[in-house]
């Protein structure tokens, strides 16, 4: 009995640090590809990857969300990955959603699988997040819970579905 629980609670906790979430629509059949928050090294901003079968194969939308500031607009979204940078155009449609007790303000932009692979194999990868007062930046974090990681885990499912 103890050892069926051990079992159970193991599997619990790695469920948990899956970082890309595979469903079916029942409305249109399509695929849809999610991760869950990826946060950065500070803690202020968290980033998402989302894709679905109705998409081009060659565009993902990565979600970006910040606590306590606006996106400025624009090519609001920079990495810096090993030395090398990208600049990413905002959607321009900033929406407030909940996260837990607080509020997030989060934006979209468009980002290439080859672009997210950069991310994922990087030996350092740093982001700078222009708001319209100020900006953020810092470095992706590698772990459960940070972007890296659900990115990785989001392209080993987004190879899957577009590789038929």
């Amino acid at each position: 009995m103890r050892r069926a629980l051990t079992l159970v609670l193991i599997a619990l906790s790695l469920s948990a640090c899956v970082g890309a979430k595979v469903t079916k629509s029942d409305f249109d059949g399509s695929t849809h590809i999610n991760t869950k928050y990826g946060w950065c090294e500070n803690g202020a901003v968290n980033l998402t990857l989302a894709w679905n079968s109705k998409m081009p194969a060659d565009r993902i939308r990565l979600d970006a969300a910040v606590d306590g500031g606006v996106m400025a607009g624009g090519d609001s979204l920079h990495f810096n990955i090993d030395g090398k940078l990208f600049d990413l155009r905002a959607a321009g449609h900033p929406t407030l959603v909940p996260y837990g007790s607080q509020s997030l303000i989060e934006d979209s932009y468009q980002i290439t699988p080859e672009l997210v692979d950069a991310i994922v194999s990087g030996s350092k990868v740093m982001y700078r997040l222009d708001l319209t007062k100020d900006y953020i930046e810092g470095t992706l974090r590698d772990d459960p819970s940070g972007a890296i990681y659900n990115f990785r885990e989001f392209m080993v499912a987004f190879r899957q579905e577009t590789s038929h």
